[in-house]
């Protein structure tokens, strides 16, 4: 039987909270920051590279990152990456760029998942 495939599930909340429910929708002109989890399961052992990317409405690319990381072996926990996206005092706000965002998450240039997050007014 064929390993099963690597998978990520996206979550995102507000960033600042530490009991921060997961939600897909976001103001503006209140949200300082919205958190943006990656959660791996499947990930073989080894190095890897996710690449996460952050697309506007219209589709084109606003911010890019990549993190490494090491799975151990025989590991059989998931893996939790967290990044940022800053709201408050951006381009997001000062325009206000409202819409449906992608976050598009890439394992080793494989994209592997993506969602929608909801930035309104």
């Amino acid at each position: 039987m064929p390993p099963t495939p690597p998978s990520a599930a996206l979550t995102f909340c507000e960033s600042g909270f530490s009991d921060c429910s997961p939600t897909s929708s976001f103001s503006v002109s209140t949200v300082r920051d919205v958190k943006i989890n990656v959660a791996w399961e499947n990930v073989p052992a080894g190095n890897h590279i996710q690449k996460l990317e952050v697309l506007v409405p219209s589709g084109g690319l606003y911010q890019q990152a990549t993190t490494a990381f090491a799975i151990p072996e025989n590991s059989t926990q998931p893996f939790v990456a967290m990044r940022s996206l800053p709201v408050a005092g951006t381009w997001i706000q000062q325009r206000q760029i409202t819409g449906d965002w992608i976050v598009r998450v890439s394992l080793d240039d494989q994209v592997i998942a993506s969602q929608t997050v909801q930035l309104n007014r």
